[in-house]
């Protein structure tokens, strides 16, 4: 009989003489995982990724390379948005395993829809500069920042959860019920979300079937109702029975192990590489965990400047000015989620920007200005610059003159006035080219652009 762990001949006691090994007690924790992973397995067919995780974890502590498990555990973070945890684990899985091996093309699915892969990477960046917002407690910025998120990265759990939050915190509980019930239709027995939802139904008990519905299914009679009550009461039990039962074959093991399998031999550097990849990762873990809970509690200080806030707004009640000006941000930033940068950028120029004052308002104002300005401002300049080159001089004209209301950085005005200027001199109407090209001589003089200008304005004047 071969050694299942180094491939040596054992002997007649099922111990091998080379690595020290008890092979019954190695096939021991080979089923341990298998089993871990069949439950996980379980778990997962049934949305309930939380449980899923948990049990893949542990049977991956029985047996880092078991491949089904780790391919598995990809997955489901992967489907609750937590895209650098799922390729890290096919990553993993590819080193154990290369050949042969799914994960090689989970990775690839990943790596060549650049598009997505691009989505995704804004989604992750996004999450950290709303965390950054909340840590400046500019609330109103981090739910701007969450929606946009959620739009990149329709299953990112940890966006919807801190969304309701800061919902819970603004007392929008609907939207806060309506955001936390989409995660637990991703992952019905999601912790957080359960928390969350308790605490919205403890403010209006009204969601309470509605809450029933989604995670439960629609329940037409009281009949039914207790039935699945009893049937989730069993579950719950069994449930139980089975970690206590999985706790103490663990301890066995655990003991086992200690006991026979301790050996002084070095592993392969392959194996320290992944070992102290997975302890960094599970440090980076923690420390995620505790800025998160910092982060809750700097939230909880948040709520006795409520009555501050309003004070501040109560004072633009009265300023009609003030009215037309939000109503015109909340168009612009509407159209900046639904990505129509040009045209929110076109709602946000005729917003009077004074009559915001120095509210929460004006913040959102200068954030969406700096988001969304410099694209539109390229976007018209490429728009005119096309209609220049296909000889449509008006409509290069109309296009191009947009271009001096958005470029707050200076980086396509020089280009779009001498644009401008040619396709005046186009259509024949030489006074209006040469003011335009005296602009670009004046302020940018010394560029290619301004000696062009010079050119072209000295063959109208000769």
């Amino acid at each position: 009989m071969i050694c299942p762990k180094c491939g040596n001949t054992i002997n007649e006691d099922d111990f091998c003489t080379k690595c020290d090994m008890k092979v019954s007690f190695y096939n021991k924790i080979k089923n341990t995982s298998k089993s871990l992973y069949n439950e996980g397995l379980q778990k997962a067919k049934v949305r309930d990724l939380t449980g899923a995780i948990d049990f893949l974890k542990r049977s991956l502590i029985y047996d880092k390379k078991n491949i089904e498990a780790r391919n598995l555990l990809g997955l489901i973070y992967f489907e609750i948005g937590e895209v650098v945890r799922a390729l890290e684990q096919w990553i993993i899985s590819k080193n154990f395993k290369s050949e042969d091996n799914i994960a090689q093309d989970y990775i690839d699915e990943v790596q060549n829809n650049q598009h997505k892969l691009d989505k995704l990477n804004t989604a992750i960046k996004k999450y950290n500069q709303s965390l950054r917002h909340i840590e400046q407690n500019s609330l109103d910025l981090a739910i701007i920042q969450l929606k946009k998120i959620i739009s990149l990265n329709p299953n990112f759990v940890k966006a919807y959860c801190l969304l309701t939050l800061l919902y819970i915190k603004e007392e929008e509980f609907e939207k806060g019920k309506k955001t936390i019930l989409k995660v637990l239709s991703i992952d019905k027995n999601n912790y957080t979300a359960l928390k969350y939802l308790e605490i919205l139904n403890q403010d209006q008990d009204s969601t309470k079937d509605f809450e029933e519905n989604i995670l439960l299914g629609e329940q037409k009679t009281e009949k039914k109702k207790r039935k699945t009550k009893e049937r989730n009461a069993f579950s719950d039990n069994l449930s139980y029975m089975y970690q206590i039962g999985y706790i103490l074959v663990g301890l066995i093991i655990g003991a086992l192990l200690v006991i026979f399998l301790v050996m002084p031999h070095r592993v392969n550097s392959q194996n320290e590489t992944i070992d102290r990849l997975e302890n960094e990762r599970d440090s980076i873990e923690r420390e995620t965990e505790n800025r998160i809970s910092d982060l809750e509690d700097q939230l909880n200080e948040l709520t006795s400047q409520v009555d501050e806030k309003n004070q501040e707004l109560e004072s633009y009640y009265e300023n009609d000015a003030y009215f037309e000006a939000v109503e015109q941000l909340q168009i612009a930033v509407e159209l900046y989620l639904d990505n129509n940068t040009t045209e929110a950028a076109n709602k946000m120029v005729n917003i009077e920007e004074n009559a915001l004052g120095t509210t929460t308002s004006h913040n959102i104002y200068n954030y969406i200005k700096e988001e969304i300005y410099l694209e539109a401002a390229r976007n018209y300049y490429n728009s005119g610059y096309a209609n220049y080159q296909r000889n449509n001089f008006e409509e290069s004209i109309e296009v191009l003159s947009n271009v001096e209301d958005f470029d707050y950085e200076d980086r396509y005005t020089g280009d779009a006035l001498y644009f401008i200027a040619r396709s005046y001199q186009q259509l024949g109407q030489d006074q209006e080219a040469i003011n335009i090209f005296d602009r670009v001589i004046e302020e940018y003089s010394g560029t290619t652009r301004a000696s062009n200008a010079q050119f072209y304005k000295n063959q109208i004047v000769d």
